[in-house]
Formats: C-alpha cells, structure tokens, sequence
C-alpha cells in the first residue's frame, strides 16, 4: 500500500488547498487522476485487519491488486467527500487502467511472458500515455470516471469503463479512506 496508496493520499492531501485555489487563476477545476490497473479486478478485497500484508503470507501479485483497488476507492472515496462539501465543481477525480506496457518490469518473468505475452498484448510505454493524458485534460469526465484502453482492457485506445463492483461499494470506500488516515496520522481535510 505504502507508495502506491499511501503516498498519493498523503500528496493530495498536502497540495489540496493550492489545487482549490487554481480555480480561481485557471477558471477550471483542478484534476487528480488515480493511476490504477485492470489488476483491480482481482483483488479479492483490502484485509483491513492487515492491510499491509505483515501477519498474512506475503504475496506480491496480492498486494499490488490491493494496492490498485486502494487507488480506485481513493478515487471514489474522495469525490464522494468533494460532493458533500459542495466542492466537486472545483476539483474533478478520476481513475484509470493505462495498459498492458510491454516494459522492463517483466524482466524477471518466465520465458513464456517475454518472449510470447509481451510482444503480443504488451504496447510500448510511450503508446500507452495517451490513456492518462486523456484522463487529465478531457473536460467532459466527471467526478469518478474510469478509463481503461479499449481492448481487452490492456492496450488501444482509452475509453470510459467501469471499474469492480468492489472498487464502486461506498461502504470498503468509508472504511479505506478512514483506515488510511488513521494508518499515515492525518486527516485529508484538516
């Protein structure tokens, strides 16, 4: 959770009130996107009795899938609270799945994946970054968009799509968000 969830949180939080007060110069409403993963999908749900994996049996995949689940919730927990303050016209949050980058992050990875699943699903980084631009700078998203690339979830094109049910449920959002703030020692809005 630390960087991937945590360290956004906290970023957020602290340069909150300078992306309120960009309104007034830019006439805009400032953009936070949330980078996540189709990885989201898989989580099984955030242990929030371990929410960083220290009791249960560490498992890399587990812990990332939860860490991308964190960024959607994130992403919905804090339109829910710009909404209830009367502030979500000032700042827009959305969330997306850039793609499948065929990277040197599977430089570790089986033979198979290298060499097979890479070439054929993987995009070049550079290919992928128009899924985040557009999450950034497209004005007609609304608080809570999801995007994800248009095939298969891993690589075209970005379009709106739809994140788990998980990911959506208000309830694992509240207690996310308050389990968060507990854990990094500061409330989002102070």
């Amino acid at each position: 959770m630390g960087v991937n969830h945590y360290g956004h949180f906290l970023f957020n939080a602290r340069i909150f009130p300078l992306l309120l007060a960009s309104k007034a110069v830019t006439k805009k409403p400032a953009r936070i996107v949330s980078v996540a993963s189709v990885a989201h999908e898989s989580s099984k749900g955030i242990d929030f009795e371990d929410i960083n994996w220290v009791t249960r049996k560490r498992s890399e995949i587990g812990t990332y899938q939860d860490s991308k689940l964190a960024n959607v919730q994130y992403m919905f927990g804090l339109g829910e609270r710009l909404k209830a303050r009367g502030i979500d016209g000032d700042v827009t949050v959305t969330s997306l799945q850039p793609g499948f980058a065929a990277s040197d992050l599977y430089r570790k990875s089986p033979w198979i994946v290298r060499t097979m699943l890479l070439p054929l699903i993987g995009t070049h980084a550079r290919n992928l970054s128009i899924n985040e631009v557009r999450s950034a700078v497209d004005e007609s998203f609304a608080n809570g968009t999801y995007t994800n690339p248009s095939r298969l979830k891993l690589y075209g094109p970005p379009v709106v799509g739809q994140p788990s049910a998980v990911a959506k449920d208000l309830a694992l959002v509240e207690q996310l968000w308050l389990k968060t703030e507990e854990i990094v020692g500061e409330k989002f809005f102070a």
